[in-house]
C-alpha cells in the first residue's frame, strides 16, 4: 500500500514515528511532503524524517512548496469560504 502524510513542518514527524516505522516495517510505502522545511530546522535539529529515510528504502519525503500561480491562492480562498460557516 502506498501512503502519502502532508504534515506542517519536520516537527510533527516526531509524534507518528513509531507509526510510520510500523507501516515501512510491514513492506508500505510512505511518502511524506513538507510546507516549508526551512524554518522548523531549529525546532528538528536531528532531523527524524532523514533518518527514516535513511533506514528505510520505501520511506520518502520532500519539500512541498506553495503553489506560484493564481490557482494555490484560489484553492485556500476556496476552503477558507467553506470553512468559515462551520465556525460561527
Amino acid at each position: 500500500m502506498k501512503v502519502l502524510f502532508f504534515m506542517r513542518s519536520t516537527v510533527y514527524v516526531r509524534n507518528f514515528d513509531s507509526a510510520l516505522r510500523l507501516l515501512c516495517d510491514r513492506g508500505h510505502h510512505v511518502h511524506i511532503a513538507f510546507r516549508g522545511t526551512s524554518r522548523c530546522l531549529q525546532l528538528d535539529p536531528i532531523g527524524i524524517a532523514r533518518q527514516l529515510a535513511s533506514e528505510y528504502p520505501s520511506f520518502a519525503e520532500r519539500d512541498n512548496e506553495p503553489r506560484d500561480s493564481g490557482w494555490g491562492l484560489l484553492g485556500r480562498d476556496v476552503r477558507l469560504a467553506l470553512y468559515s460557516p462551520r465556525l460561527m
